[in-house]
């Protein structure tokens, strides 16, 4: 059973020292790119967590999903890395081809899940890369309305500036 420091497998092992020469001889011998561990974190996303962007460039052109969902909150590695604010990462994810308005499983986006959080540099990067600051969930969910709802200034106001003003209705 591993620990929270523990690597899982040897390819996370590389993956949490930022060793990208390693990643890609490991993808190359066959490593499982998308295993998940038992904290349901894939390389992709430890990577993301992490800011190694070398890494996160060359899990993708192995063959990694960059779009793979973790199965205990369906979060994705661009979700991941905007909830915790690791703007290197959230940039090499979309240049990777993560989907910016994914919507998981659970009914999140990255956009949505980072303002409600209250992380306005990942919504700012996020909107300056082609989110779109009004897009709706199937369940009605905004960017705007989130983070009215858990009290995020700094997101509203980055919403509000690229265009998201008229999407809160006060009732």
């Amino acid at each position: 059973r591993e620990s929270k420091t523990q690597s899982a497998t040897a390819l996370m092992a590389a993956v949490d020292h930022n060793q990208t020469q390693a990643v890609a001889a490991l993808a190359t011998c066959g490593a499982q790119l998308d295993y998940e561990s038992e904290q349901g974190q894939t390389a992709l996303i430890r990577a993301a967590l992490a800011g190694h962007v070398s890494v996160i460039s060359s899990l993708v052109k192995s063959g990694a999903v960059v779009d793979i969902q973790a199965t205990d909150a369906y979060k994705t590695a661009l979700i991941m890395a905007a909830e915790a604010q690791v703007v290197p990462s959230v940039v090499a994810l979309l240049r990777c081809g993560a989907q910016i308005s994914m919507e998981t499983k659970s009914g999140l986006t990255p956009l949505i899940s980072a303002a409600a959080l209250g992380k306005a540099q990942s919504v700012e990067v996020l909107l300056k890369m082609g989110a779109n600051p009004v897009y709706e969930t199937k369940d009605g969910k905004t960017a705007a309305i989130e983070a009215v709802r858990m009290r995020q200034r700094a997101s509203l106001l980055a919403l509000y500036t690229h265009g998201a003003a008229d999407q809160v209705d006060y009732e």
